[in-house]
């Protein structure tokens, strides 16, 4: 049974479940309201863009230090919008890391500012102001690569941080950007922080990211592998493609089972 949530003061939002994520039932659009909504009224938590790697890691370990704080599931993987069509809750609309930050900036809000930090975020910042003369403050700077997140590295980015309203994506990569978030929302519980990757670097020109056709088609993976076949081929063809046929497999037999179920108690 679908979760129904309240986000704002006119809007409720659909949450389903997907083996140990959640999805929310958003557009793009949408979720950049809610995201307004979130920052101006000082809700914050973390919003949460679920693919295929990182709905495999919520199989493979405890995430409970994470989910407790994120407000958003946004689909970020085409190929588990098949898995909840396998399972039968229809359609969900695609909203990845890379369009909710260009989306987000595009809008021009004055009463929030916009923070990118991680990778790309420097450019990112420059190359925004110059095209919105001022009409969006976005702010935010570059981070040190770590292996891990420290008190250091938290303390770094607090210094970053806007003392106004703000939605705040944070490029590190899963896990390390959720945990760097988890720990500045410690500090400032009023901010909205989204787990961006390299969405950063897609606005701002330093990574080509897939054509069209290859992310409506769920296969932006094989662009990346692609591009990057040592670093990806372990994660895409041995650990990626596997899991999601078994989900897959999974989801629709769970389906047949229940309506096998709904036919006995008739």
């Amino acid at each position: 049974m679908p979760d129904i949530r309240p986000h704002s003061t006119i809007e409720r939002i659909e949450r389903i479940r997907l083996r140990n994520v959640h999805l929310d039932r958003l557009s793009l659009p949408e979720a950049v309201r809610v995201l307004h909504d979130r920052a101006t009224a000082g809700a914050g938590g973390i919003v949460l863009t679920p693919n295929v790697a990182i709905a495999r890691e919520f199989d493979r370990a405890d995430y409970r230090w994470l989910s407790g704080h994120v407000v958003m599931w946004l689909l970020d993987g085409v190929p588990l919008r098949w898995i909840a069509r396998a399972q039968g809750d229809g359609h969900l609309d695609r909203v990845a890391g890379s369009d909710l930050l260009r989306a987000v900036v595009r809008e021009g809000w004055t009463d929030v500012a916009v923070c990118v930090l991680g990778a790309g975020a420097s450019r990112t910042v420059a190359l925004s102001a110059r095209e919105k003369a001022g009409s969006v403050r976005v702010v935010g700077g570059d981070l040190p690569q770590v292996d891990r997140v420290d008190a250091a590295l938290i303390a770094t980015a607090s210094v970053l941080l806007p003392a106004s309203p703000a939605v705040v994506f944070v490029g590190l990569g899963f896990p390390k950007q959720e945990e760097l978030a988890v720990g500045l929302l410690a500090e400032r519980p009023d901010l909205v922080f989204v787990g961006s990757g390299a969405s950063a670097e897609m606005l701002n020109g330093e990574h080509r990211r897939s054509p069209d056709w290859m992310q409506q088609a769920g296969l932006e993976w094989l662009w990346r592998l692609g591009h990057e076949p040592r670093r990806l081929a372990r994660r895409y063809l041995a650990e990626g493609v596997p899991w999601l046929v078994a989900a897959l497999v999974g989801a629709a037999v769970h389906r047949m089972r229940g309506r096998g179920d709904d036919d006995v108690a008739r």
